[in-house]
């Protein structure tokens, strides 16, 4: 993966999915170059196996993009970034640290980071609301794979009474 991503920077991309795949160091850090200079509206990252180096990594990158204070005469460098998946990539609590000032500076509305191993999210929840985003901790469709596997129950009840 590390060599493809630099294959598609110079691509006019909006949504960049690359879920499930295995992100190393290197492909952390060209993940945050990306980020710098694309206008990507969705960054779906999820579960690849980024840990906390890696996620820092494209953290640290990813935070040199520059972003417009509203001044007459200010080049526009807004961020346009609406999702961005971080789920199941095994990073705990001081990458979490991290993610707030992170979603403050580029106001993330929509933040995935379901699937990994921390224990306060008070701040950063308070931080995306703030802007009117949303923190997903916990899957989404959880709720609907339990009503289904209920349904499923009672149609195999029903079929085994006929």
């Amino acid at each position: 993966m590390s060599s493809f991503l630099p294959l598609l920077l110079d691509k006019p991309l909006e949504i960049l999915d690359i879920r499930d795949n295995f992100l190393n160091l290197k492909g952390c850090q060209t993940l945050g170059e990306m980020f710098c200079v694309m206008d990507l509206k969705e960054l779906m990252i999820g579960d690849c196996l980024m840990h906390d180096e890696g996620v820092k990594a494209f953290l640290k990158e990813a935070s040199t993009r520059p972003v417009t204070l509203g001044l007459p005469g200010d080049i526009e460098v807004n961020v346009n970034c609406e999702l961005l998946d971080l789920s199941y990539n095994d990073f705990e609590q001081e990458s979490l640290l991290l993610l707030v000032d992170f979603v403050e500076k580029y106001q993330i509305r929509k933040l995935l980071i379901n699937g990994n191993y921390f224990e306060e999210t008070d701040k950063l929840k308070t931080t995306m609301e703030k802007y009117g985003g949303v923190l997903v901790e916990e899957d989404e469709y959880k709720e609907e794979e339990i009503i289904k596997e209920e349904i499923d129950e009672n149609l195999l009840g029903m079929v085994s009474n006929l």
